[in-house]
């Protein structure tokens, strides 16, 4: 009551104010409502976006200043460069031999998590070249190079390599091997055991000799394997497709003879995907884009039971996982993958492809962070060609104009600054790099060609480009991005129709990855997108498109 508390029997009922305090009560549960919500509207559509943005903002400046301290680094002592191995047999037709070898010390040293390994695409880029041992460790930025030769005669087998540390030319280590050809494996194995132990690497001796084990005991599935790591090399360097055929055709004798190679599935899984974009393999083999990507998932699930570790599973996984548009779960795995294999430029590769299509900004720039400190020409050119949708202008044109000072005649990584400076609005930086893409071919020439016109207001040469690409074939994704620069959106929107699927979403998820691309005309893409958890923002607008039709 007003005068305080009283017992019930002494309260006259109809001098009650119950209802009123009640009512009272209401009101203050009401207001406190109203303010916790408009609290949490003001800290959801507010606050938040501008904390994000404010750790995005202090996470790229900080990564910024450790790329330009990267570019300074010494190379550490525990890094190294495995070149390609020469072939001394008398009929010299063991190059597949000596590359297959070669390529897979590679593979088993950066399995060791404190060294640093070349990828196999910059250390065999000097191969027949007389290029001096310092000057490669140093555009590699590795301290030691590894370098070897083979010798076959019937069934005897000559391995010759010595380790070189760069600065100085002094041979650490060196050994011969001569063996029986059945001994091929336990020459790979052994070599790359030698060289960790001669690195000093941390790891134990006997889990470094489980962890670098070759991935079958057959020699039959083994020499396959490396007869298809060759037959793909010529085909990558050649651009000449048919050559697949022969390439799918060793990876599979390989995974039918040992059903236990993990690696022998993983690549088998790789032939299957990468055609996707070309229409290649479509025509070259008789299935279509959807069984192949059963294909792929089949082998790449084999790929994942058979793994030789915990490390080498979760990159399969996640592997699969991007190609299966899971992107988050990807980024999760290879986040885990890198803790473990840090120096893996195959790993950073790959979290910044997760990162690309899950639009995680941080994951992005954690990819990018290491392929600088990586800092092989294989690093800096996938660095280059994603950096620009990670961060603002203003925190890459430097570095990326340090890398094209690093490399001015790597063709793929001037292929790459040009469009990020472009994209940054660097017309006139950009365009002092056209003369050096002279020669592109095919897609690369098309789109190298449209971008520089659309920059200088060309609109009519790229709708001539744009009829060229017709007349040529039906290239999909190529005369998407055209269309795209030429502000057709509707009609590059239907050009890509025909590869949503939802047997194969990757056919069209990976243009997920350009920041001008569109997914809202898509409806199997968009239901992927939002399993995903994703609110995927509008198109960017293309700082070099082409002039509207009206001012062209």
């Amino acid at each position: 009551t007003p005068e305080g508390l009283k017992k019930e029997k002494d309260v006259d009922r109809s001098q009650s104010i119950t209802h009123l305090t009640g009512r009272n009560i209401d009101y203050i549960i009401i207001a406190a409502l109203i303010l916790a919500l408009g609290f949490f509207a003001f800290d959801k559509f507010v606050l938040d976006p501008a904390r994000d943005a404010e750790l995005v903002r202090a996470a790229t400046e900080a990564v910024t200043e450790q790329m330009a301290e990267s570019v300074k680094l010494e190379p550490p002592d525990k890094s190294i460069a495995v070149l390609a191995f020469t072939d001394l047999s008398e009929s010299q037709d063991q190059g597949w031999f000596a590359d297959g070898l070669a390529e897979e010390i590679i593979n088993a040293l950066v399995r060791t998590p404190d060294l640093m390994v070349s990828s196999r695409t910059s250390s065999f880029a000097y191969e027949g070249t007389q290029t001096p041992i310092p000057q490669i460790a140093s555009e590699l930025r590795v301290a030691h190079i590894l370098e070897g030769s083979v010798r076959r005669a019937g069934d005897r087998i000559r391995v010759t390599a010595q380790l070189i540390r760069a600065s100085d030319g002094f041979h650490v280590w060196s050994q011969n091997f001569d063996r029986n050809a059945e001994d091929v494996i336990s020459i790979q194995e052994d070599l790359a055991v030698n060289i960790a132990k001669a690195l000093k690497t941390t790891m134990d001796p006997e889990a470094l000799k489980k962890m670098l084990q070759a991935g079958t005991r057959s020699v039959e599935a083994y020499e396959y394997y490396l007869n298809g790591l060759a037959v793909k090399t010529r085909r990558a360097e050649s651009s000449d497709f048919s050559l697949i055929l022969d390439e799918l055709d060793h990876f599979e004798m390989a995974r039918e003879i040992d059903p236990g190679f993990a690696a022998a599935h993983a690549q088998s899984a790789r032939v299957w995907l990468t055609q996707f974009g070309s229409s290649r393999l479509q025509g070259l083999i008789d299935v279509t884009f959807q069984q192949g990507f059963v294909n792929f998932r089949e082998r790449m699930i084999a790929a994942v039971e058979k793994a030789p570790d915990e490390t080498q599973r979760m990159l399969y996984e996640a592997e699969l996982a991007v190609n299966e548009l899971k992107s988050a779960e990807a980024v999760r795995l290879l986040r885990r993958v890198l803790k473990n294999l840090p120096n893996s430029i195959d790993a950073s590769i790959a979290l910044a492809e997760a990162a690309m299509y899950s639009k995680d900004t941080q994951a992005g720039i954690l990819a990018m962070e290491n392929l600088l400190r990586l800092g092989d020409v294989t690093a800096i050119n996938l660095y280059v060609n994603y950096i620009y949708r990670f961060v603002p202008p203003e925190q890459y044109v430097a570095s990326v104009l340090e890398q094209i000072k690093r490399f001015p005649n790597t063709r793929n990584v001037i292929y790459q600054a040009y469009r990020a400076l472009l994209w940054a609005g660097e017309f006139e930086e950009a365009h002092k790099l056209y003369p050096r893409l002279a020669g592109e071919t095919g897609e690369s020439r098309w789109l190298v060609d449209a971008r520089q016109a659309c920059s200088l207001g060309d609109r009519s040469s790229v709708e001539q480009i744009l009829r060229t690409v017709r007349q040529e074939g039906d290239n999909e994704t190529t005369q998407w991005h055209i269309l795209v620069l030429l502000g057709e959106h509707e009609e590059a929107a239907r050009v890509l129709k025909p590869l949503e699927s939802e047997e194969a979403p990757i056919m069209l998820g990976y243009l997920l990855r350009y920041q001008q691309f569109d997914p809202r005309p898509f409806p199997v893409l968009m239901s992927i997108l939002e399993r995903e958890g994703l609110d995927w923002p509008l198109p960017r607008e293309i700082p070099f498109a082409c002039p509207p039709k009206n001012e062209g």
